[in-house]
């Protein structure tokens, strides 16, 4: 499931009592989680369907304000006591952007050359030594979004994303650890510009 960024989804799930039946809930709760992250970043409150036993629906308010961004992939979590208690996912969704430049600002699958760059020639890469070979895959490797972090993300007024670093990795591990150094295989500064809400320019540079 997809919600574009400031759009509104919703989950439902039931309650059961420990026969297996379907029951209400004396306490019923939600959290959303980020990725891998294991900090709930909304706690939404489930509601009760009515005249719907054991039916329950969350709202999901998809929103900058709420913490959400694009091409970020999000668990729902819910959580209710019966005669029993019990927890588990009632659903994942990701989200994506309202402009075809926020996705790409998110899925950089390829640099912006400048008028200087060219794309090499097969018979000038089958020329490069093995290590600049090797180089190069690990560009192109990090630049697939394998292993990758972002951060330092800077936002104008309405919500539209003006630039942020994006860190490649040569392993999960690095990735996850993300001190700038340990495995790092390429450092990308990425930029944007708006006229009102719509992009106007959009780049990627390497800065290491």
């Amino acid at each position: 499931m997809e919600l574009k960024l400031g759009e509104t989804g919703y989950f439902d799930f039931p309650t059961h009592n420990s026969t297996g039946e379907v029951a209400d809930a004396s306490v019923v709760a939600c959290e959303v989680f980020e990725d891998a992250n294991d900090t709930p970043i909304i706690t939404p409150t489930p509601i009760k369907r009515t005249g719907k036993t054991g039916n329950y629906r969350v709202q999901i308010d998809a929103t900058t304000a709420n913490g959400f961004e694009v091409n970020k992939s999000y668990n729902v979590v819910a959580a209710a006591t019966t005669d029993k208690s019990g927890k588990g996912v009632i659903g994942t969704f990701k989200v994506r952007g309202n402009h075809v430049g926020e996705l790409a600002s998110q899925t950089t699958t390829e640099t912006i050359l400048t008028e200087s760059q060219s794309h090499p020639t097969l018979a000038e890469i089958e020329a490069t030594t093995v290590l600049a070979k090797e180089a190069t895959l690990s560009r192109i490797l990090g630049l697939a979004l394998d292993n990758h972090v972002e951060d330092t993300i800077v936002r104008d007024g309405n919500g539209n994303k003006t630039s942020s670093i994006l860190y490649a990795y040569n392993s999960a591990a690095n990735a996850i650890t993300h001190d700038g150094v340990t495995g790092l295989t390429g450092k990308y500064n990425v930029a944007a510009t708006y006229s009102g809400n719509d992009m106007t320019l959009f780049k990627v540079t390497r800065a290491t």
